[in-house]
């Protein structure tokens, strides 16, 4: 009951906010790809790249890749990853990296990828990440790469993040609690939020001293938000230290669900809602509450101001947000549920014009 009870919750909040931000996007297109019996992080398990002419979208959860022609939507290609596959980073450098089971395999282009899920041949040419295991679910790793060749391995339930050098020697292991930036100057950036102190967007370089098992502080890039709300990090620009990312909903001074309204009356019955997951709210919401749900895609400066530039749904994952050429697109899953099961019906892509 409890449990059906959050269910119903969410899709409140999430329907009544969808249609505020489908009248302010420029354009949105339905992906038709479903799935049953997903868990309820199933959209952050998701991940969308672009090319000049594709959408390349991976399901964790399921180990499928979704390939969309832009224009045709609604015939996308799906494809079952191989066994060992566990996700596909798209590297700035153009190669393309397979994160396995068995280490990191590296193609020249999407073509290749292709070929290699559709034959499956056995994995020969892997990169060993030393000092490393890879036996937990898809959706716990992210690979990062930068110009150098470098790799680093984020372990999402553990706030790791392992980095190695181009051939998968291990450099070092860091404290990582948000989605990590590679600087293509042997470092990483990652955005540390407190309640109450607002985010700090400290670099970190790969060869960071230790001293009594703590990392001592270098003279390395760090900056402190004028917000006290939560920053998550999607890009850095290297020439003037700026940066873009999501600027997160104010926090809710209770986020606790009161016993009223997990026993008020919620019949035990199929509901049938669209809506994007990751919020829950009351039922009743004021306007003043829905805009407080909007998130924002932000520029931050290097002393640390913040520029809102879009409004978006609430329902943060790195995974599904890309800016090309002023335009940003934003991977919207759309669930429904019913009192045993949680199914994704369709996938829905935002696309917004950032205004100068």
């Amino acid at each position: 009951m409890r449990l059906l009870t959050v269910f119903l919750l969410v899709m409140t909040s999430c329907v009544v906010f969808a249609s505020n931000v489908a009248a302010s996007s420029e354009s949105q297109n339905t992906i038709a790809y479903s799935a049953e019996n997903c868990g309820l992080d199933h959209a952050d398990a998701l991940i969308m790249d672009m090319t000049e002419k594709q959408i390349v979208i991976q399901d964790l959860s399921f180990g499928k890749f979704i390939l969309v022609e832009r224009g045709r939507e609604k015939t996308p290609s799906v494809l079952p990853f191989p066994d060992d596959l566990l996700s596909l980073h798209f590297s700035e450098s153009g190669p393309i990296l397979a994160l396995t089971h068995k280490g990191v395999v590296k193609f020249s282009n999407l073509a290749e990828v292709l070929n290699w899920m559709q034959t499956k041949p056995a994995i020969s040419k892997a990169i060993l990440l030393q000092n490393t295991s890879l036996d937990l679910a898809r959706s716990v790793y992210r690979l990062f790469t930068d110009l150098a060749g470098n790799m680093a391995l984020w372990n999402k339930s553990e706030s790791l993040l392992q980095v190695f050098d181009k051939s998968g020697n291990f450099i070092d292991a860091f404290p990582c609690q948000s989605n990590p930036v590679l600087t293509n100057r042997n470092s990483f950036i990652s955005a540390f939020f407190a309640p109450g102190l607002g985010t700090r967007l400290t670099e970190i370089d790969f060869a960071r001293p230790v001293e009594n098992g703590k990392q001592k502080e270098t003279n390395s890039l760090f900056i402190e938000l004028q917000s006290p709300q939560e920053f998550q990090i999607l890009t850095y620009n290297s020439s003037d230290n700026t940066f873009k990312g999501i600027l997160m909903p104010p926090q809710p001074e209770n986020m606790a669900l009161n016993e009223s309204a997990q026993d008020g009356g919620i019949d035990d019955q199929q509901s049938n809602v669209n809506l994007s997951q990751d919020s829950i709210e009351s039922k009743e919401t004021s306007a003043d509450d829905e805009a407080a749900k909007v998130m924002f895609y932000s520029d931050i400066d290097k002393t640390g101001a913040i520029k809102q530039l879009l409004s978006l749904p609430e329902g943060y994952s790195a995974g599904k947000i890309k800016e090309i050429e002023d335009t940003v697109y934003y991977l919207i899953p759309q669930y429904e549920f019913s009192p045993n099961a949680v199914t994704l019906k369709k996938l829905e892509l935002l696309q917004q014009r950032i205004s100068k």
